[in-house]
């Protein structure tokens, strides 16, 4: 490597008579640097290499912890799978191990695969756990426990297939007071049950199913056997990534996802998060491709993934008569054209995190079915949902 040839006066931080201490200019990057110094009394000069800093790996885990139901005498049972992620910087090499006979980890490429083997144990709960250690991972090593239900009947094993906004139907990074769903096996009873509201609040606990996001009580709006329908806390706020655990008749599972300050996601009738939205005309009539919207008159839409209010949404429960505002900026297009904004935050009446916008139409908006997008603190909704125009 060569000399870097361009000479620059250093920061100076600190001098004495001995010791001086100054920065390299961050485009220096990587190379040998002639550092000079000067006096009244003369100067000197010496070559010193200098290089960027690397940050170490990192481990990231997709779940903290798994749960197994099997029969006594059986033999193995189905595998469930870990993601492992680097989350820091360099590259992330690892080794898996796990503290139980019964208990067997796998490692191949990002995936770890978790069985168990019962075979020749009693009627009993076990406890087991898998390590996993990175030379050189400034977390290293990071834990999954495995809990093992031995039971003369097969209880049904609980999974966890997805977790989405209730409005785009899509995954990804869930927002405090988001409305969410939980698509899997074996999460609540066989007839789907809903919420009530008692006291002002909807409970985390619904025909015997309980969801945690980040060990806090999720309120659950619905519950059957393959979807669970909650709204993550406002307590999650600032957080990167939580884990999400489905508890139901002594069976868990766990999945991880990320955390943003908001996650737009208006509802649509048809409730997959694509065509018409949820959405009333000026004349408080349903907006729909019969029943389009006049240019320039006020609509009203309802969407979560808005993120906190002021006052604060607080979690589970209704909102009242006061208006809760969102706390980050807001705008919204419709056809392409900029939407003025009257009012952004929680929809009366409605349990905190279903969110209502009241907007007025350009006058230019285009007719037919034109693409909404709300954006919230930077954060967009996709272009999937529209609203009808005359």
């Amino acid at each position: 490597m060569a000399e870097n040839p361009t000479a620059t006066n250093l920061q100076v931080l600190s001098w004495s008579d001995n010791t001086i201490t100054a920065t390299l200019p961050a485009s220096f990057g990587v190379g040998i640097a002639t550092i000079a110094v000067t006096a009244a009394s003369g100067s000197d000069a010496m070559n010193v290499m200098a290089g960027l800093v690397v940050q170490p790996p990192r481990i990231s885990l997709s779940s903290s912890s798994l749960s197994f139901a099997v029969l006594v005498g059986s033999s193995a049972s189905g595998v469930q799978n870990i993601t492992v992620s680097n989350s820091g910087g360099g590259s992330l090499s690892y080794s898996v191990t796990s503290n139980a006979a019964w208990l067997s980890a796998t490692a191949s490429g990002s995936i770890i695969a978790v069985s168990v083997n019962p075979a020749g144990l009693a009627a009993n709960t076990y406890q087991g756990l898998i390590t996993v250690t990175a030379a050189g991972a400034s977390n290293s090593p990071q834990s999954v426990s495995v809990s093992m239900v031995v039971t003369g009947t097969l209880s049904p094993i609980l999974t966890i297939s997805s977790i989405t906004n209730s409005g785009t139907g899509l995954q990804g990074p869930i927002a405090p007071g988001e409305l969410f769903t939980i698509k899997g096996n074996n999460l609540g009873p066989t007839t789907g049950t809903v919420f009530s509201v008692n006291n002002g609040t909807v409970s985390g606990t619904l025909a015997g199913t309980t969801v945690t996001v980040g060990s806090i009580a999720a309120p659950v709006l619905y519950t059957s056997t393959t979807q669970i329908n909650a709204i993550a806390p406002y307590e999650i706020s600032g957080q990167s990534q939580v884990t999400v655990q489905v508890q139901y008749q002594g069976a868990a599972a766990t999945q991880a996802v990320q955390v943003q300050s908001a996650s737009p996601g208006a509802f649509t009738l048809n409730s997959a998060g694509t065509g018409a939205v949820v959405a009333a005309n000026q004349d408080g009539t349903i907006n729909g491709p019969n029943n389009p919207a006049a240019k320039g008159s006020y609509v009203t839409i309802y969407f979560t993934g808005g993120g906190q209010t002021n006052p604060a949404g607080v979690t589970g429960s209704v909102t009242g008569s006061v208006l809760k505002w969102l706390t980050q900026p807001i705008t919204v297009t419709v056809g392409n054209q900029p939407a003025t904004v009257g009012f952004d935050g929680s929809a009366p009446t409605f349990v905190d995190g279903v969110d209502q916008l009241n907007i007025q139409l350009s006058p230019n908006t285009p007719s037919g079915a034109q693409p909404i997008i709300i954006n919230v603190g930077g954060f967009s909704s996709p272009s999937t949902v529209t609203l009808a125009v005359q």
